[in-house]
């Protein structure tokens, strides 16, 4: 299961390119018509159908080498963002198998993966989330160049990966732990 997670997360990595160009068609679209039942329905058309097959695209050559280039975001972000990725992961297998390591208390282990993901989904909305927000709006106004914010895009999920592999190695560990402080409840 953590395996699939980071092979899946490897996998939208290649296709945030094509990914990119379909959200550039929808929103143009959607801000031309002003309807998402209609934008939804136009997807499914021949016309919506051609320009989803056209947008499909692997990363170019010269993209990664753009990945040289200013992030966007510091290392700090993305170690919180990898750390985060890691926890929500990691957090309802190893309760699970908190429980399955400890039966006498295992619907408590099964309910402490709350306390694992509520730590990440605060590390999410209170380091990682305005970051990327706030360069969102800059740009909107032109402050910051859709380059950057690709590439920092590109980083924030290159940092995903590496939380999806850093939960394979937290997962006994957590099992562990969660299975401890399940006797302690």
């Amino acid at each position: 299961v953590l395996g699939s997670a980071s092979l899946a997360v490897a996998l939208g990595i290649v296709l945030v390119p094509t990914g990119q160009r379909l959200f550039v068609r929808a929103i143009g679209h959607f801000k031309q018509h002003r309807s998402t039942v209609r934008m939804i329905l136009h997807s499914a058309s021949p016309e919506g159908l051609r320009s989803i097959r056209e947008a499909a695209a692997p990363p170019r050559l010269g993209q990664l080498r753009e990945l040289a280039k200013p992030r966007g975001v510091g290392w700090g972000v993305l170690a919180a963002n990898c750390l985060a990725q890691a926890l929500i992961t990691v957090g309802v297998i190893a309760s699970l198998y908190a429980g399955y390591l400890n039966p006498e208390y295992r619907v408590t282990a099964s309910q402490l993966s709350a306390v694992i993901n509520g730590v990440a989904t605060i590390l999410l909305f209170a380091l990682i989330d305005p970051q990327l927000s706030v360069m969102t709006d800059d740009v909107v106004d032109g402050r910051v160049s859709e380059p950057l914010f690709r590439r920092t895009i590109v980083w924030i999920s290159f940092s995903r990966l590496a939380g999806t592999l850093l939960a394979q190695v937290l997962f006994l560990p957590a099992a562990q732990l969660v299975a401890a402080i399940a006797n302690h409840v």
